[in-house]
């Protein structure tokens, strides 16, 4: 590469319409389309929560590539309801220290030292359920290492 076009790039790096640009098309623009399918609702007979949230946690926040004071955040938009083959919450025990000793919640296990977790909590589950949903996924969430005074849950409309 040319030391012209090395700054070209650097400069177009810096041009606040082209990082627009780039915000909308990389991020703006797929969240509001994954919104509007979380809206239509259906489509998928699972719900794996844990799973997605050990897969971002093994390929994000333990990587190498980030460096120790780099910010670790998780937002999470989600109505809560795990459902899997081995783990149902639309009927299922919603108690955190049963839950906590099964063998699913070893399986489970997750290193989120030092990420700040946001939920953006979308309540379908029946009503007389929400509290213990949201009771259970607190408690998981400090006790896989969450920072405490980074943690929000914002119910949302959906």
């Amino acid at each position: 590469m040319r030391s012209g076009q090395r700054h070209r790039r650097k400069f177009s790096n810096r041009n606040p319409r082209l990082l627009y640009e780039r915000w909308e098309r990389q991020f703006d623009t797929p969240l509001r389309d994954m919104l509007e399918n979380l809206q239509q609702g259906g489509g998928s007979k699972t719900s794996a929560i844990f799973e997605a949230i050990q897969s971002v946690s093994l390929q994000s926040f333990q990587s190498s590539k980030l460096s120790a004071d780099t910010p670790r955040k998780l937002i999470l938009i989600s109505d809560l309801v795990q459902f899997t083959k081995s783990l149902d919450f639309y009927k299922g025990d919603l108690n955190y220290q049963t839950f906590q000793l099964s063998n699913e919640a070893r399986r489970l296990h997750t290193n989120l030292n030092d990420v700040g977790v946001e939920i953006l909590f979308i309540p379908r589950a029946r009503p007389d359920r929400i509290n213990r949903l949201v009771s259970l996924w607190t408690n998981w969430f400090v006790n896989q290492g969450a920072r405490k005074d980074g943690f929000k849950v914002l119910w949302v409309e959906g």
